[in-house]
C-alpha cells in the first residue's frame, strides 16, 4: 500500500516539475521569441521519436529554422550555480543528446541563451555531478557557477519581468513546500 502512495506522490512531483518545465518554455515561446518574428512548433506537435532531442522548432523572418532547448532551474537563483543535465535513469540526456541549436537556460531573474554546441563543449571541463530528483531517479549534470559561465562563454542575458519571476518562483515554492532562499 505504502508503494502505491510512494508513487502517486513521485507522479505528483513530475506534474509540478513539469509545470515548472512548462512555463519557463511558454516564457521563451511567447514573451520572446514571438516578439522577434519567430515562428514556433513545439516538439509535440512535429513527431514523437524526437520529444527527448529539443523543445521546438523556431523559423525566423529571414527563414532560418533553429532548435531550441529549454531549461528552467529555478534553484539556480538560491545556488549561484546552472545545472545542466547529462543523463536521467541512468541514460543520456539533456545537452548529451539534444540536437538543438541553442540552449535556453531558465532562472528565477534571467534568461540565459547559448549556442548549444558551445555549452556542450565548454561543460566538458567540469567534473559531472550526481543527484536524484524529485522523484528519486538518479540523475546527473554539470554544476557551473553562474559567474563563471557568464565570464567565460558567450551568451545573451536577458533579465525577466517582476511578474514572471514572481510567477515561477510561486509555481516552484508551491511544488518544493518551501520558499526559496534568494541570493543577495
Amino acid at each position: 500500500m505504502a508503494e502505491n502512495n510512494k508513487k502517486v506522490s513521485n507522479s505528483e512531483d513530475f506534474k509540478q516539475q513539469d509545470a515548472v518545465g512548462k512555463y519557463g518554455e511558454d516564457i521563451i515561446l511567447k514573451k520572446y521569441l514571438t516578439k522577434q518574428g519567430c515562428k514556433l512548433t513545439h516538439v509535440n506537435d512535429i513527431d514523437v521519436k524526437d520529444r527527448a532531442l529539443y523543445d521546438f522548432r523556431c523559423v525566423s523572418e529571414e527563414g532560418v529554422a533553429s532548435l531550441y532547448e529549454v531549461k528552467t532551474d529555478i534553484r539556480a537563483s538560491e545556488t549561484g550555480n546552472l545545472l545542466i543535465e547529462t543523463s536521467q535513469n541512468n541514460k543520456p540526456s539533456g545537452i548529451i543528446i539534444t540536437l538543438s541549436d541553442i540552449w535556453v537556460h531558465i532562472t528565477a531573474t534571467h534568461m540565459y541563451i547559448f549556442n548549444t554546441d558551445e555549452l556542450r563543449s565548454y561543460c566538458k571541463k567540469f567534473e559531472p555531478f550526481y543527484f536524484h530528483n524529485l522523484t528519486k531517479r538518479p540523475m546527473a549534470g554539470y554544476r557551473v557557477a553562474i559567474a563563471k559561465i557568464e565570464a567565460e562563454l558567450n551568451h545573451e542575458k536577458v533579465a525577466l519581468s517582476t511578474r514572471i519571476s514572481e510567477e515561477l518562483i510561486t509555481l516552484w515554492e508551491a511544488k518544493n513546500g518551501k520558499k526559496l532562499r534568494r541570493k543577495a
